[in-house]
C-alpha cells in the first residue's frame, strides 16, 4: 500500500476515533449519564494521546503541503497496512466500549476510568510505534 494514503487512512480513523469518544462523553453528559466532573474528568484521560498523535500527523502534513508530492518509492506490505488500520479500529472501539460501560450501569466511574487508562496505556505503546513508522518529521 502506498505510505501517504495508509497515513491518511490512520489520520481519519484516529481522528474519528477520538472525536466519537469524545462526542459520546459528551451526549452522556447532556443525558445525565455522567457528571459535568466525571465528563470532564474522562475527556481528560482521552484527550492527552489524541493531542500528540494528531500532532505528529498534522506535522507530517504540513510537511508534505507543496503540489508535487515525494515519490515515496517503496510501499508498505499489505499485511503491515491492515495491521496498523486493524490496531487503530480496536483502540477507538475500545475507548467507546468502556465508555458506555458507565452510563449503563456496568462499573463505576472510577472503574472506568481505570479501564480508560488501561486502553490509552495498552494501546499507546503500539500506536507510538505505528505513529513514528507513519508520520515522520523530516
Amino acid at each position: 500500500m502506498n505510505p501517504s494514503v495508509l497515513r491518511n487512512r490512520i489520520f481519519f480513523i484516529m481522528l474519528v476515533g477520538k472525536v466519537l469518544a469524545i462526542l459520546y462523553i459528551f451526549s452522556h453528559w447532556q443525558t445525565q449519564g455522567f457528571s459535568l466532573n466525571e465528563a470532564i474528568g474522562s475527556i481528560s484521560l482521552v484527550l492527552p494521546l489524541f493531542t500528540v498523535y494528531t500532532t505528529a500527523m498534522f506535522r507530517s502534513f504540513a510537511s508534505a503541503q507543496y503540489d508535487e508530492p515525494v515519490q515515496e518509492s517503496r510501499n508498505i506490505r499489505k499485511i503491515n497496512a491492515y495491521a496498523y488500520q486493524f490496531i487503530c479500529v480496536a483502540y477507538a472501539l475500545s475507548l467507546l466500549l468502556v465508555i458506555s460501560l458507565k452510563p449503563s450501569g456496568t462499573i463505576g466511574y472510577a472503574a472506568m476510568q481505570s479501564g480508560l487508562a488501561a486502553v490509552e496505556s495498552a494501546f499507546g505503546a503500539y500506536l507510538s510505534v505505528i505513529m513514528s513508522s507513519l508520520f515522520k518529521h523530516d
